[in-house]
This record gives structure tokens, C-alpha cells and sequence, in this order.
């Protein structure tokens, strides 16, 4: 085989590899109330692999820290397969203070660190849709185990806005 080839093969393969993480920035919203934000939310979708098992429930808890720039989560979940469960804690940074709408989380599933709000209901807070740069991963949160229809619709469209393939989007049962 030719050198330019094999090189040339290379450079195509790492450039596909990174064109996710090269797409248009995700947009977020103009300001989270962390207090407000703070709290449980059943996770009532989820974007992820068709493969992998899935959550029958799941749940994500928020303490916010009194200065506002770190924010504890807790994540419960129940997965499919074989009823398994486990819960975790991470620990996030607001990386955005002025919007609060992102933050980078240390070993978040170790590879997407990022946690974008990308759509929040600004009424009551009640539910939201959260993504990751990458795009390989994110969830549709509400306050109540159940989310009507409309608003399902709704915080599915955000994803597809925000060019994610959205036949990944699973709904969570709760």
C-alpha cells in the first residue's frame, strides 16, 4: 500500500472520530436559578446506546453549594436487564456563572464531563433537557415521574435543534 494512502485514511478515520465534538456549540439557557434547579427530578428520557441496558427508573438529586459554584448530584437508577441498581454522587462545577447552564462533571460516566441545559421550563422549573458536547449522551428530567406528551415533544424537539439523533432518545419508565 501507498504511504499518501494510508495516510491520507488516517487523517479521514480521525477526522470523523472528532467531527462530533466539531459540530455547532450546543446552545443553552440564558440563566439557571440554582436554588430553583436544586432538588429531585426523575429522569424521564435518556439519549444513549440501543445496546446497552436500559433504566426502568432513575432518579437525580441537586445540592447546591451556598456560594453557587459547585453543585452536588446524585444519581439512583434501575436498569432492565436484571433489575440491577446502584447510585453514585458526583461532584459538578458551574462553569458558566453568569448563565449557571453549564457545568463540567468530574467522572461523569468518565467520558462526557460536560452537563449542558439546553432547555429549561421557565415557569415552574418542572422539567428540563440537559446534553453533553459530544452529543452521545443526554436526558430529559422532570419534577414528577411522569411528563405529559406535549411536553416530551417539546424537550425532544431541543434535542433534535441541537442535532442529536434523536432515535436514540429513549423514554425512562419510572
Amino acid at each position: 500500500m501507498n504511504f499518501r494512502f494510508l495516510l491520507t485514511a488516517a487523517a479521514g478515520l480521525l477526522c470523523a472520530a472528532c467531527s462530533e465534538y466539531n459540530q455547532f456549540p450546543i446552545a443553552t439557557v440564558g440563566h439557571v436559578d440554582l436554588p430553583r434547579y436544586a432538588g429531585r427530578w426523575y429522569v424521564v428520557g435518556a439519549v444513549g446506546d440501543p445496546a446497552k441496558p436500559r433504566f426502568t427508573s432513575s432518579t437525580q438529586d441537586y445540592v447546591v453549594s451556598s456560594d453557587q459554584q459547585t453543585v452536588d448530584l446524585g444519581v439512583n437508577w434501575q436498569t432492565s436487564a436484571n433489575g440491577e441498581s446502584g447510585a453514585r454522587v458526583f461532584h459538578a462545577n458551574v462553569t458558566d456563572p453568569g448563565t449557571n447552564s453549564q457545568w463540567e462533571v468530574p467522572n461523569w460516566f468518565e467520558h462526557f464531563p460536560q452537563y449542558e441545559i439546553m432547555d429549561l421550563d421557565p415557569d415552574g422549573y418542572r422539567w428540563v433537557a440537559v446534553g453533553t458536547r459530544s452529543r452521545t449522551s443526554g436526558w430529559i428530567l422532570s419534577r414528577h415521574p411522569r411528563l405529559s406528551d406535549a411536553q416530551y415533544a417539546k424537550a425532544a424537539q431541543v434535542f433534535a435543534n441541537q442535532g442529536y439523533d434523536v432515535s436514540r432518545l429513549m423514554r425512562v419508565g419510572q
